[in-house]
């Protein structure tokens, strides 16, 4: 690990790395998430296509329309920043990210180049000062206001995510790694688990659980629950294929995830996913898919991916390996909203700001 001061960097051009990044809620005091508007908002949730390649989609989970733009073929996933009017745009062959305009992008549009950026740009703090970026030498945390460096780690750490209160920095890979931003030592945790790696975190808001999407050197999936205080793990759910996600939801009650395999790993997972219930420790309820679409759907699709709107009233769902898009409504937690968006689509990386 290097520390480095707030001036003390000069990035070099280089070779992006592609990872896969959650945006999480946390916070060590334990307090609530800031009030929303009592007016529901239309967010647009991003997303790539993975079977057309050239174009970016914007689905609202309000309405279910989906609006479609045209980008650069090598670009995969995008961040969007925290006020939802600007989008990263990793792109293979810069190597880099683009910075591009979202705050008056139409349906149809092309996506307009703000600048270029040396590095694969990964998250942002939900108070939008940092920004987690990637180089071939590291992982980087970075001061957005003028992407000077507050934090470097050569270690290889995945699924980097800040904590709701932006003080702190989690990742996984062969355990839990947890940075600590506002102590200028930035103390590391480090917690290694029995059943293997781990593919995903998101800690609880008062970060004495933390919730986890295990794969073990089996090759199987458990969704798990480390109570912090105790060191132990509180709860497990074996899943059969497994290949998900997890998702918060934004007061912190409920854990959304999904087990929906991959289309090579043989046969897909279940037409539903799981809502776990975090003051019960226990199952609140599994969300199926079944008799939502027409022939040949009506037995319901495996769902893979999740991005949570960020006054927490919705959660955007994308079929895993099927061209259809959902929205929860999370109080009532009932699916509202769902389309076939057409044949020979695979949306993948979904994204939305995480500030209301």
């Amino acid at each position: 690990m290097i520390l480095l001061s707030k001036k003390s960097w000069l990035w070099p051009f280089v070779a992006v790395v592609g990872l896969a990044v959650y945006l999480v809620s946390c916070d060590g005091k334990a307090t609530q998430p800031k009030p929303v508007p009592d007016d529901p908002k239309d967010y647009r949730v991003y997303m790539w296509d993975a079977e057309h390649p050239c174009w970016r989609f914007g689905y609202h989970p309000t309405t279910g329309q989906v609006d479609s733009f045209y980008a650069w073929c090598d670009g995969v996933s995008m961040e969007i920043s925290p006020d939802g009017k600007t989008g990263y745009l990793i792109v293979g062959n810069l190597p880099g990210t683009y910075v591009v305009d979202l705050d008056s992008l139409q349906n149809g549009d092309t996506l307009t180049v703000l600048d270029q950026l040396p590095y694969a740009v990964l998250a942002f703090s939900p108070n939008g000062e940092l920004m987690a970026v990637y180089k071939d030498d590291g992982l980087y945390v970075l001061w957005s206001s003028d992407y000077s460096v507050l934090y470097r780690d050569t270690a290889n750490i995945g699924f980097q995510a800040f904590s709701s209160n932006s003080e702190r920095l989690y990742g996984g890979g062969r355990g839990v790694c947890v940075v600590d931003l506002s102590d200028t030592l930035f103390p590391i945790t480090r917690k290694s688990f029995i059943y293997g790696s781990v593919y995903a975190v998101a800690p609880s808001l008062d970060e004495t659980r933390w919730f986890l999407y295990l794969k073990a050197w089996t090759g199987d999936f458990y969704f798990a629950v480390y109570d912090v205080t105790l060191d132990s793990v509180i709860f497990a759910d074996y899943l059969v294929p497994g290949h998900g996600e997890l998702e918060l939801s934004r007061d912190g009650r409920y854990v959304f995830y999904s087990n929906p395999g991959t289309m090579a790993g043989g046969k897909p997972g279940p037409p539903w996913f799981t809502v776990y219930d975090v003051e019960k420790n226990a199952i609140h309820k599994q969300i199926s898919t079944v008799g939502l679409f027409e022939p040949p759907y009506e037995d319901g699709i495996p769902v893979g991916e999740f991005c949570r709107t960020p006054d927490g009233r919705r959660l955007a769902i994308a079929g895993a390996g099927f061209p259809h898009l959902l929205t929860l409504d999370i109080a009532a937690m009932e699916i509202t909203t769902y389309i076939k968006a057409g044949s020979g689509r695979r949306f993948q990386f979904l994204r939305c700001q995480n500030a209301p």
